[in-house]
């Protein structure tokens, strides 16, 4: 025996596959750019032939919020004498979360400022626009 069993493989109708998977040289392979827009078309060509698909659109996200200040916060010494290695820790951390909840209210108070003026803008406009319209209503009238 030369160390080849005959009667392998055992399953009637198995067979052994060694031919190698061999790629057609004359197709080649699509050329894909990486340029946004060519990404952006392959998207919607994607999106474009699956038409019966379903496309689910999220929520816009919600903006970022810090949370409520703790009504009583225990032992913190801050950097002050006396404080253990891990008090200052403790006192940084509340310190950061303070800061970060003053600059979000500051941030909004200027996002309504912001906002007061702009539709104050809009109205002033308005105003106008319906002056300069009336006028001419009126010129259109006489004729």
């Amino acid at each position: 025996s030369s160390g080849i069993n005959a009667e392998w493989p055992l399953r009637p109708g198995a067979s052994i596959n060694n031919t190698a998977k061999r790629f057609d040289k004359d197709k080649e392979k699509p050329t894909i750019s990486s340029d946004y827009s060519d990404k952006q078309r392959r998207k919607v060509d994607n999106l474009m032939a699956r038409m019966e698909k379903p496309i689910n659109i999220p929520d816009r996200a919600k903006e970022w919020k810090p949370a409520d200040p703790r009504e009583f916060v225990r032992n913190v010494m801050g950097s002050s004498a006396g404080a253990g290695s891990g008090e200052f820790h403790v006192y940084r951390a509340i310190r950061k979360r303070t800061m970060q909840r003053e600059e979000y209210l500051n941030g909004q108070k200027g996002k309504t400022a912001v906002q007061v003026e702009f539709n104050e803008r809009v109205a002033a406009n308005k105003e106008k626009e319906d002056a300069k319209t009336a006028k001419k209503r009126l010129k259109r009238q006489r004729q």
